[in-house]
């Protein structure tokens, strides 16, 4: 009886250990940017691949190099909006990009602020 219940309990482990590896599997199959090399920032590829529902939006793979490279620092509106084309969203104080989606098939944007003086204040990247 007690062998039957720790061969039971073994296949059951098994098994779970089978469904978290699939799980996981497709977890990060879904997830841009993981098995993607970043891309470097191209203004034109920003401005001519906008935000599209597929897993490979090369937005996401460019945005990391946007923001540490200093595109945006110091920007005012006008210049971002030359930059990175129209936005997804906009207010008087707050610009938002479309990035792609992730994983989880949540959005991913890119959000900046604008200070008193009209120049970009934050620069951060969000999911929905």
């Amino acid at each position: 009886m007690l062998h039957t219940a720790l061969r039971i309990t073994a296949a059951g482990i098994g098994l779970c250990m089978l469904l978290l590896l699939i799980i996981l599997g497709l977890v990060f199959v879904g997830c841009p940017g993981i098995f993607e090399p970043p891309v470097s920032f191209e203004d034109r590829a920003w401005r001519e691949t906008p935000y599209t529902d597929r897993y490979d939006a090369v937005r996401l793979l460019m945005v990391d190099s946007l923001i540490e490279e200093g595109h945006l620092d110091g920007a005012t509106r006008t210049e971002v909006i030359e930059l990175l084309g129209s936005p997804y969203l906009q207010s008087e104080g707050r610009l938002d990009y479309s990035l792609g989606p992730s994983g989880w098939g949540q959005g991913q944007y890119l959000g900046m602020t604008f200070d008193g003086t009209g120049h970009v204040a934050e620069v951060f990247v969000y999911s929905d």
